[in-house]
Order: structure tokens, then C-alpha cells, then sequence
């Protein structure tokens, strides 16, 4: 603002009784409304430096604008610049009145200032500015004049005061308070009798500044990105009773709780921590399914009425909290709220989500960090939860446990899977989110003769990964896969989103769409596809047998089968009730058929043999068995095997989740972290599971076998904390003793340590087969590693969907 902009702003007064404001444009004029002053030729107007007569020299009904002049040159040297707007984006303003609501008990004015956007194509062929005011509105119950009444006359000013763009004229009946009217710059500079009163004063030639460039743009001094809750929002009803909080998304979009706008259809929507104070009205845009008998979909959106100038909040990616949750320092989160009321000073909660349970509830569990947290309860509903470290949104508090100070958030992945237009705010995977609406808009222009899940699977390493939910669009199959999967190394360039772009320019015919995907995977992936489509290929030479074995009603009986896979697709060699007696036989008879279905140019070491088996199999060994005649050798030896617990064949289990997420972390790993309990553990399966989340990087060994997989409390620990990867052996120690280090069970441990510990875990499987091999010979601890069962889940490797494997012939 101009240092003598103030100086300018005075108060215009007819007898009887009518009042206005005006601004000083020259040493002597005083610019305001026509109706201000209607048909009087005397007035008086009221500065800082006391009163003075006025003279209405120059009025324009057509306009409502007047002139008028006062002795004694007041305003010397003051030098008015005009302003004109261009184009049809928002132009924030702002202007300084005295309206009736500013009256004191001994009746004087106090100066109001309101800001707010002009609307310039609203209006346009009736010569007005429609100004849509985004600060405090007035609030005052008469019907025979305006809440704004006394602003009229009121310059409207470019955002930094420099420019007068127009003159304040009218609150137009049609509208809420929130919608004022003005005279452009250009119509009254378009008036040769007031371009020739003011001219007589100007030192220089008159100039008009198109000031639309400087002024579309955000606002000035709003906050930056970042944890500084510029963007954090509190909703009010019309009556300025608290609803709850939200945060700002884009422009014109506030998330908050469906239960904070039960009942109201408008709002009234704040922003306290923004640079400039700004209230606006906004509509419900969307509304959850929650009700008082459903907890589900407690999510809104309010639409504002006019963008805000105000950075929008920082989303993560959906996957971010999934990676970070289970680390002690980068899995810390903050929310933000107002305990002590609206209005108050707000206060930062930091809290972890160690826990989730997808498919049970849609809510995350927060629990309070530090020894006294404030209760997350009132003031608190509706704010973001954002990461410590980044200030980036990862989901909102819909709930709170005054009890615990714990809370309830809904992560961002389920905001978007009730608001769909969320997605498009939101990275992709660790792409920003710009990265995403690019590929996004090439995915919705190509054309090509197979389906999303075709090309999915045609992307996946020997066609084995994750069965995705229904994929309508490309958009949505990249999404999966960007979300769900997991580059190997790290490496964006060799993981799973190129090579599902690199499977969809095989599939594709044009030109055009060739160009634009390969210039986006050149841009943002590093993937430089000049070789045209023929060079992209799926990673080659990989296979895989899986066995599984469900339980049936009858414990004597149950289903077995037996799927092969390689680059071609795969084929369900096996498929049945069956003996549990009988289970064994079978699969040695049919194996060397599945592994005949493997093409010959893969080598046994990259064939693995997955056994998903319920829990009370995973210590039956099956590493032993052996591939048809009884006298071959055992497929340990010559075949990476794993085994699995059946829960997470499934990939919709909730535990399937959790693990994907440890893989985070362990998949870009070089080397394996091994944790060991003791032979003679104390600890309680809870205690177990606590001391497991606390290393999230790390994999299990046990020092002797479990008596039962399905009630061990290290193995029930393990999976309920989704650690992908556990090893035992298959021999008891044979010491006495009360959980020494100095055991059989401890030496073991050390032996695997060393010779695992420099082994990168996606490796492990074959590096496990090696060490049996090597202990077939050996007379001393490592003898014991004969014997090893290896419980490995990556989530890289999946079988085919059952729908889509072929029947051996």
C-alpha cells in the first residue's frame, strides 16, 4: 500500500443525513458515488486533518460518479495512478470505506478495509466490475439498506493500493453481501469532462496501467508450502457458530468432515494462520455417506465461492504413509488445532499411525507422542494430518480418544475413493503430482486394441503380480501400478510404472502416442525408449511354480493346486480336493511337468517354488520333497523354495498390505538386517510385536523351530506385523539352558548372520538354497542351515489371477 493512501480515504456527508466515501485523486478532488452526494451542491467531507467544505464540481448519474473539490489544496503532491484489467482471470483488489457497521457508541466511523477478487468478464457489457469479497462480510439485520451502506464511493484499488481501478457503487440485491459492484477506471477516464478536471493537476501525461499481469496470481505474502497451515480452514455456519476445521486443496476446494456440515448447505469458510485475512462463503460440493448409523465416509467438500489467495496444502502420495509409518523419526505426524476454541491460539499434536487394518475399517489409528498430548477432540476434527518433516498432507482427523489422546484419520487413498476429483491433486507414487496430470493426459488420448489389465499384465516380470481391482481406464491401471508395486532397486527407470508404459508402446500403433509417452518417460522417468517399441520387453528369464493348499471342512481333506508360470503366461497343472496323506505324492508327481512348462533358457536358480500353505503346514519340509522319481535330488537343492502363509495369497488380505509396505524398505536394501529371538523368549506376543515395529528394515530368525506355526507367538507376532521375511530351522537345539547366548539355538543364529547379513533380501531365496547346499557337506554349524525353512513374501511375485491361467492339456 502507498505510504499516503490512508491521508486519501475520507468520509463525504450531505444534509440530510446521507453519507459516503470518497478518495482523493488531485491536491484538491475528492472522488466518490453520485448517490452520495444525489442533487446537492454543497457537501462536507471528513479527513484526518478535520473537516472541510465540499463543492460538487462534476457528477455522472450514468456512472454514479462525482467530483468533488475542497479549498486549501489538502492532498499537495499526491500523484493518482489509473488502472485498467484485461483478460478474464480474478484480479484481487481491496478498498477503505466507513460503513454504518463501523459506527461507535458515540457515533463516529472507523475505517473498514475489504478485499476480494474482480470478476472481470461478470458485468462486462453493462460497464460494471463485479467484486467478490473474500474478507469479513458485515453482518446486520435491516431491510431498508445495505450491510455496506457508508462504503459506497469507496476507490477500488489494485492489491498494493497503487492503482485506483474503479469506484465502489453498489451492493446488488440479487446477491449475498459477499458481491459488491463498481465503476471501472475505464469509464470514467472515458469522460472527457473528468479527464480535463483532473488533468489540470497532473505533472506528467495521464497513463492507465494494465494491471492484470501483476494481479491474477496468487495473492502476495500468502504462505509458503510447507507446514505452515496457511491453508488449514475453520467452517462456520451463517450465524458464526464452529463447524469444524478443513484444509485447502486447490483454489476453490476444502476437504472437511461430513459431519461438520450435517444440516448446511453454505458455510462460511476462514483461513486463521493466512497472511491475509480472508472469509468467504462456499456450498457443500460433496457429501459423504456417513449418517448417525454409519461411521463410514465421514469426508465433505465445500466449493468457495471465489478462488482464495492462499498456496493450497501439499499432498502426499497415498503411498508415502504406507512407507513411513512403521520408522520411528520419519514416521512422525503432526495436526494442527484449536483446543481452547476458535479464535485461540492453535496448537500442533505430534502423533504416529503405527497400526492399520485395511479391509476391517477405513479409519487409521493415531496414537499421541510425548508424555502429556492434548486430547484430540474438540477443535481438532476436520484437520489435516500432515508429515512431520514435509508438512505434506497424508490424510484427516475424523475422530478423537479424549481418554488416550489418540485419534482417527482417514488416509488420502480413501478421501479419493469418495471424492474422485482428489485424485488428480495427488503424486504418483514418488512422481509429483505435475508428472501425473501429464502422463494422464497422453493415457486418455491413447487408443489401443487390449485391455488395461492386458497390458498390465503383459508388464509384469513372467506375468506374476498383484491382482488389481477392476482397471476401466489406462489412467487407472498406471495408478496401480505406480501405488501397488515396487521398483526393485529403487530406480523409478527399471520399475514397474516404465515398464507398464513400455508394454503399452508395444501395443500401440501411432505415431503421435509413441512420441508423447516416450517424451514423457524420457522426462520424468529417465527412460530413454529411442529403439521404438520392439525394444521394450518384459524383464525375461524368470518362472515360477506355486503350490496351495487350503483347508477344508473336513480335516482329512484338502484343496490342492499346482500352477506353473513363465514368460508365456501360466497353466494349473493341479486342481482339487485330496488326502492330507496323499498331498506330498501328488505334488512330487506332478512337478517335473510344471517346471517342464518353464522355458529350458531360465536357469533353476531364477525358478521359484512358492508353497502357500496354512499356518500349521509352514514347518513341514517341503524344501525336502523331491520332483517326481524318490530318488532325485531334493528340489531345496536345486530350486529356490519358499513358503508362504495362505492369508496372503489373497492380495485384497490385510495383511498383504502391511507386508507391500515393509517392502518399501527392504526392497531397496543391499544387505539384510537379521533380529533373532531367544530359544527361551519370555516375552508376550504383544511385547514380541512391539519390539518387531520398532525395526522395520530388519527380518526374523528363530533360534529353534516353532512348535506349531499356527499358535508360535514369534511367528503370530511376525505376521501380524506383515514382516515379509522369517527363517528357522527344522532341528531343535539340543542345549539346556535358559535362553544363553552361548546355545545351540544362538550359534545357529550367528551362522545365518553371516551368511546372509551381506545378502540383498529380494535375493535371499536363492542365497538360502546355496547355503543348503553347502551344508549338505559341512560338519560343523553350518550343517544345521540343511534344514532351513525360509518364509518369504515379496510382493513383486504373485500367481496368476485364477481366472486367467490356462488348463495344462
Amino acid at each position: 500500500m502507498i505510504p499516503d493512501v490512508h491521508t486519501r480515504v475520507v468520509e463525504v456527508l450531505r444534509a440530510p443525513g446521507g453519507r459516503g466515501t470518497g478518495y482523493a485523486v488531485t491536491a484538491d478532488l475528492v472522488l466518490t458515488a453520485a448517490h452520495v452526494v444525489a442533487d446537492e451542491t454543497g457537501v462536507r467531507v471528513l479527513s484526518r486533518g478535520g473537516e472541510l467544505p465540499g463543492t460538487v464540481i462534476w457528477r455522472h448519474p450514468g456512472l454514479d460518479a462525482a467530483l468533488v473539490r475542497v479549498p486549501g489544496r489538502p492532498w499537495h503532491g499526491i500523484d493518482t495512478s489509473w488502472g485498467t484489467l484485461s483478460g478474464v482471470q480474478p484480479v484481487r483488489c481491496t478498498a477503505i470505506g466507513y460503513p454504518q457497521v463501523q459506527r461507535s457508541e458515540d457515533g463516529t466511523l472507523a475505517e473498514e478495509q475489504l478485499d476480494g477478487f474482480i470478476m472481470p468478464a461478470t458485468g462486462h457489457r453493462s460497464g460494471r466490475y463485479a467484486i467478490n469479497v473474500v474478507s469479513a462480510l458485515p453482518y446486520e439485520v435491516r431491510l431498508d439498506r445495505s450491510p455496506w451502506s457508508g462504503m459506497s464511493g469507496a476507490a477500488v484499488l489494485s492489491s498494493d493500493g497503487r492503482h485506483v481501478l474503479g469506484l465502489l457503487t453498489d451492493d446488488p440485491t440479487g446477491f449475498e453481501p459477499s458481491r459488491l459492484e463498481a465503476v471501472p477506471a475505464d469509464g470514467l477516464l472515458g469522460e472527457a469532462g473528468f479527464v480535463d478536471l483532473i488533468r489540470t493537476e497532473l505533472a506528467r501525461p495521464l497513463t492507465v496501467t494494465d494491471v492484470s499481469a501483476s494481479e491474477s496470481r496468487p495473492w502476495p505474502g500468502a504462505e509458503a508450502r510447507g507446514s505452515s497451515w496457511a491453508w488449514l480452514a475453520c467452517l462456520e455456519s451463517g450465524d458464526g457458530k464452529p463447524l469444524g476445521l478443513g484444509f485447502l486443496v486447490d483454489a476453490t476446494h476444502v476437504v472437511t468432515r461430513a459431519q461438520a456440515i450435517e444440516g448446511h448447505s453454505l458455510v462460511r469458510v476462514t483461513f486463521p494462520h493466512a497472511a491475509v485475512a480472508v472469509s468467504i462463503e462456499a456450498g457443500v460440493d460433496f457429501r459423504g455417506p456417513w449418517n448417525d448409523e454409519r461411521s463410514d465416509g465421514d469426508v465433505a467438500v465445500v466449493r468457495l465461492a471465489v478462488p482464495v489467495p492462499i498456496v493450497p496444502a501439499v499432498l502426499a502420495s497415498p503411498t508415502e504413509l504406507r512407507d513411513r509409518r512403521l520408522g520411528a523419526v520419519t514416521g512422525e505426524l503432526l495436526v494442527h488445532g484449536f483446543p481452547h476454541g476458535p479464535g485461540q491460539a492453535g496448537v500442533d499434536i505430534r502423533v504416529c499411525a503405527p497400526y492399520d487394518v485395511p479391509g476391517r475399517t477405513e479409519r487409521v489409528t493415531l496414537e499421541p507422542l510425548g508424555s502429556r498430548p492434548v486430547p484430540m477432540a474438540e477443535g481438532f476434527g476436520g484437520s489435516a494430518v500432515t508429515l512431520a518433516d514435509s508438512g505434506a498432507v497424508v490424510g484427516m482427523l475424523v475422530g478423537g480418544m479424549p481418554v488416550t489422546g489418540g485419534g482417527f484419520m482417514l488416509p488420502l487413498d480413501v478421501l479419493r475413493s469418495y471424492w474422485s476429483p482428489l485424485a488428480d491433486l495427488l503424486p504418483l507414487g514418488t512422481l509429483a503430482r505435475e508428472a501425473a496430470q501429464d502422463l494422464r493426459r497422453v493415457l486418455d488420448r491413447v487408443r489401443v486394441d487390449a485391455s488395461p489389465y492386458a497390458i498390465y499384465h503383459s508388464s509384469l516380470p513372467s506375468g506374476i503380480g498383484p491382482v488389481p481391482p477392476p482397471l476401466p481406464t489406462l489412467w487407472e491401471a498406471a495408478r496401480f501400478v505406480a501405488e501397488e508395486l515396487i521398483a526393485p532397486s529403487g530406480d523409478p527407470a527399471g520399475g514397474p510404472l516404465a515398464r507398464f508404459c513400455l508394454a503399452l508402446l508395444r501395443r500401440t500403433d501411432s505415431a503421435r502416442w509413441h512420441g508423447e509417452l516416450r517424451s514423457w518417460l524420457k522426462t520424468h522417468l529417465s527412460v530413454d525408449d529411442d529403439a521404438g517399441p520392439a525394444a521394450a520387453t518384459a524383464r525375461p528369464g524368470t518362472g515360477s511354480v506355486v503350490v496351495r493348499v487350503t483347508p477344508s471342512a473336513d480335516d482329512s481333506q484338502v484343496s490342492l493346486t499346482v500352477t506353473s508360470s513363465g514368460d508365456h503366461g501360466g497353466h494349473v497343472l493341479l486342481s482339487g480336493r485330496r488326502p492330507v496323506g496323499a498331498v506330498r505324492f501328488d505334488v512330487e508327481q506332478v512337478l517335473p511337468e510344471a517346471l517342464e512348462r518353464i522355458p529350458e533358457r531360465v536357469a533353476p536358480e531364477d525358478v521359484l517354488i512358492r508353497f502357500e500353505l496354512p499356518l500349521s503346514w509352514l514347518g513341514k519340509p517341503v524344501d525336502e520333497w523331491r520332483a517326481g522319481d524318490r530318488d532325485a535330488m531334493p528340489i531345496g537343492l536345486t530350486y529356490p523354495v519358499v513358503v508362504q502363509d495362505l492369508g496372503l495369497a489373497g492380495v485384497a488380505a490385510d495383511r498383504s498390505r502391511l507386508v507391500r509396505r515393509r517392502w518399501q524398505l527392504l526392497g531397496g536394501q543391499t544387505t539384510s538386517e537379521i533380529r533373532a529371538t531367544r530359544c527361551a523368549d519370555s516375552r508376550d506376543r504383544r511385547g514380541l510385536a512391539a519390539w518387531l515395529t520398532g525395526d522395520p528394515r530388519s527380518i526374523l530368525t528363530l533360534p529353534t523351530p516353532p512348535r506349531n506355526p499356527e499358535s508360535d507367538k514369534a511367528v503370530r507376532a511376525a505376521l501380524s506385523v506383515g514382516l515379509p521375511v522369517i527363517l528357522w530351522p527344522r532341528t531343535k537345539c539340543a542345549d539346556e539352558h535358559g535362553g544363553d547366548a552361548g546355545c545351540d539355538g544362538a550359534r545357529f543364529v550367528e551362522t545365518l548372520r553371516r551368511a546372509l547379513g551381506p545378502t540383498a533380501p529380494r535375493n535371499l531365496p536363492d542365497r538360502v538354497r546355496e547355503l543348503r547346499v553347502a551344508a549338505v557337506s559341512a560338519r560343523d554349524e553350518l550343517a544345521r542351515c540343511r534344514s532351513v525353512t525360509l518364509f518369504w513374501h515379496d510382493p513383486d511375485t504373485r500367481p496368476h489371477e485364477a481366472g486367467r491361467l490356462e488348463l495344462a492339456q
